[in-house]
């Protein structure tokens, strides 16, 4: 406890509705300020229950049985050069607007969602930063750049462009998927990524 605010770690789990309800309402006033779609229970849960753990971790900041910052870590299953490993991806890091400012407050919500982590074998955490959260994990919870993303989209569908052709939208369109499938054919060893996400039967993110 610091000035009244109390650090507590859990699983999804552990949480009861009050909690989750709570948590929302804290994503939605920092993610989804301006935004009509806020999120509910059925997304808190398909985000962090519907995974092959049936969980995932929490750190929580209250004052005053309210909660006003969290850390969230979600468990992925990879193969880490042959070998299946828990990682862990960092997501809806927050702190409520009227509480903002004290740095060490999510420091000591980080250390301590990786002690839960650590006591559940899962060793090493990464996230997709935005600007926003960049330089405060990389300076102050210590993270380390391990990769730069390049992104390659195909459309969905091309038919709006096509005018008379639009016929021909569903042979192009898979002529492109094809051209990528035989460009990163990872059938082939050599192709294959020594670290990968393992598309498990309860994989949905």
């Amino acid at each position: 406890t610091t000035n009244n605010i109390k650090f507590i770690f859990k699983t999804s789990k552990e949480l009861d509705k009050i909690e989750i309800d709570q948590l929302n309402n804290l994503f939605n006033s920092i993610f989804r300020k301006n935004s009509s779609n806020k999120r509910k229970i059925k997304e808190f849960n398909d985000k962090f229950i519907n995974n092959f753990l049936g969980y995932s971790f929490h750190g929580i900041m209250k004052k005053e049985n309210n909660i006003i910052g969290s850390y969230s870590v979600i468990p992925k299953e990879f193969n880490f050069f042959s070998e299946k490993k828990i990682f862990g991806l960092a997501v809806d890091t927050g702190i409520h607007e009227n509480y903002r400012g004290n740095l060490m407050n999510l420091h000591k919500l980080a250390l301590g969602v990786y002690d839960l982590l650590k006591r559940n074998k899962i060793n090493f955490v990464y996230g997709h930063t935005n600007n926003n959260i960049y330089l405060v994990r990389k300076k102050l919870i210590q993270w380390k750049d391990i990769s730069n993303f390049n992104y390659y989209v195909h459309p969905v569908s091309l038919k709006n462009y096509l005018g008379v052709f639009s016929f021909l939208n569903i042979f192009i369109l898979i002529f492109i998927r094809a051209f990528f499938l035989l460009k990163l054919d990872f059938t082939k060893n050599e192709y294959l990524p020594k670290i990968f996400k393992i598309n498990n039967e309860d994989f949905l993110n």
